[in-house]
């Protein structure tokens, strides 16, 4: 029943050429910074030419909804998702991008963010801890976040009415054993 796909900061378009293979009837968007698809061309580029996958130009943070869903939001997507995306991230910024995917994505639809997600000590797990460093030195906000810090600004994330945009939540642990993914069921 998958009929739209976005991954937001996609650029070589890796996971959404494996979007388009797996959903062969469905649409698949990438958005990211301008000239991100010239970089995507020498890896997928049959996908972009045969137009199985196509790049919305801009940047999360700031770009109009009207771009990522159409005028009138009937380009809602089934699934958003971002993939190593949140850690180059202030939390202001993470909440921000949280609520936009929500408001991308159609009612019954899901969200998807897979980063490096710590535990509450913040130590654990080590390459997520030590990563965080990383960002520390080479972001101007960015940071390894926790599991509950990631879910609780995606269940903070409200409607234009006010009524959460979450239905549920649910993690799942990927098998390197520092990272993961937040998968979220966008409320009606």
């Amino acid at each position: 029943g998958v009929r739209r796909v976005i991954d937001i900061g996609g650029g070589p378009g890796i996971y959404a050429a494996a979007f388009a293979k797996a959903l062969p009837d469905a649409e698949v968007f990438v958005l990211d910074q301008p000239d991100v698809e010239e970089i995507a061309a020498e890896f997928i580029g049959d996908l972009i030419e045969t137009g199985r996958v196509k790049y919305i130009s801009g940047d999360a943070l700031d770009i109009d909804d009207e771009k990522v869903i159409g005028k009138d939001g009937s380009r809602k997507y089934d699934i958003v998702f971002m993939s190593n995306l949140i850690h180059a991230m202030s939390p202001e910024q993470v909440k921000e991008v949280i609520a936009r995917s929500v408001r991308w994505c159609r009612s019954g639809g899901r969200f998807v963010c897979k980063d490096f997600f710590l535990d509450d000590t913040r130590t654990r797990p080590s390459r997520a801890a030590l990563f965080a460093i990383n960002m520390l030195v080479g972001t101007p906000g960015g940071n390894s976040y926790t599991w509950i810090e990631v879910e609780s600004w995606l269940m903070e994330t409200r409607t234009a009415e006010g009524k959460a945009a979450v239905a549920e939540g649910a993690r799942v642990t990927l098998s390197d054993g520092y990272s993961g993914m937040i998968v979220a069921t966008v409320a009606g």
